[in-house]
């Protein structure tokens, strides 16, 4: 079983989640990265596993080392001052794990993608 870690749970990963969650016949264990505890009944109804942390603090991001074999990334680009990068280049991740990244500027219009 795969797990995939999904940074930035916002519309597009949603949608994305409930794609991997409606098709998954057990291939993947989903993680959704979260800074607030009230989303978690949210990520959990579409199959994923809550994980809290936020990318501008890079304590909360150090269990997310070898948690996952893919991240697929959504949330914004990091600013100089953010953390992102060190906690998924260390402790033991595989470096040749897929990545997917959605700009922030992609967007479904007013009415979302159907």
């Amino acid at each position: 079983m795969r797990r995939i870690l999904i940074v930035g749970c916002g519309d597009i990963a949603m949608r994305v989640a409930h794609l991997l969650h409606k098709d998954n016949d057990g291939r993947y264990r989903l993680f959704g990265l979260v800074r607030n505890a009230t989303r978690f009944d949210e990520l959990r109804a579409l199959g994923i596993i809550p994980v809290l942390g936020d990318l501008d603090n890079a304590k909360s991001l150090r269990r997310l080392a070898g948690l996952a074999d893919a991240v697929l990334h959504f949330a914004p680009p990091p600013t100089e001052k953010s953390p992102l990068r060190p906690p998924f280049a260390k402790g033991g991740t595989n470096k040749n794990a897929p990545l997917a990244n959605s700009p922030p500027f992609v967007k479904g219009g007013q009415g979302g993608f159907k």
